[in-house]
């Protein structure tokens, strides 16, 4: 329902709206209403236009953000593939350390062997930890599970050193094992020359006494 109202206004400007209303070939009470009713939906749209303005500066700003982060992952990325290059470098530099120290432990003295390869072994196992704790912070999960496969292969050789160091123990502790049964066979056949010699050397009665009481161990027992 529409109420009506009294407005009062300059004539000159009465006289514009008759004319336009004529223009637009309606009376002049409804050419005010739909002027005012296109002002208020003018109002509206400026207000809208002004919220999108705002939209569109916070889009952008999230846009920049977004380049900004992407920008920061990509140098994560770059960082983790350099690093990925190194420890592929360093892995190699490992392998063939334990290939000389393996060929040094083939020439080398059993016990002075064992001490160098546990050296080593510490050095390596070393490693791996510092490896692994590298790991932890690389944000590429190719890199990571590479370096992990690698942190895998260095253990597997460290472990397989660890054997060889348990069998060169193994093989010292038998040599000292053999050392210890020949110097006893040495001692023996010493005392049994000893003996031998004292029989020889002594008179018949000393000799009759040893028949009867046995050979003395010490010379002041005769």
């Amino acid at each position: 329902a529409m109420e009506p109202i009294t407005l009062r206004i300059p004539e000159d400007t009465l006289e514009s709206l008759e004319e336009e209303a004529t223009e637009h070939d309606v009376t002049r009470s409804e050419y005010i209403r739909t002027t005012l009713t296109e002002r208020d939906e003018a109002d509206r749209l400026r207000q809208r236009v002004a919220e999108l303005e705002e939209e569109l500066t916070e889009v952008e700003e999230e846009k920049h953000g977004y380049a900004e982060e992407l920008g920061e992952v990509q140098r994560k990325l770059d960082k983790a593939e350099r690093d990925a290059e190194e420890t592929a470098d360093e892995r190699d530099e490992l392998a063939d350390r334990v290939e000389e120290l393996e060929a040094e432990l083939a020439d080398r003295v059993p016990a002075e062997a064992v001490e160098t390869a546990v050296a080593e072994k510490e050095e390596l196992s070393d490693r791996v930890s510092e490896l692994e704790a590298e790991l932890s912070d690389r944000p590429d999960p190719d890199t990571v599970e590479e370096l992990r496969q690698t942190v895998e292969e260095l253990e597997t050789e460290v472990d397989s050193l660890e054997a060889r160091n348990t069998d060169l123990t193994n093989q010292l502790a038998e040599a000292n094992t053999r050392i210890d049964a020949a110097s006893e066979i040495v001692e023996y056949a010493k005392t049994e020359r000893s003996a031998q010699e004292r029989w020889r050397e002594a008179g018949l009665l000393t000799k009759a006494k040893w028949s009867v009481f046995g050979v003395p161990t010490d010379d002041s027992d005769e």
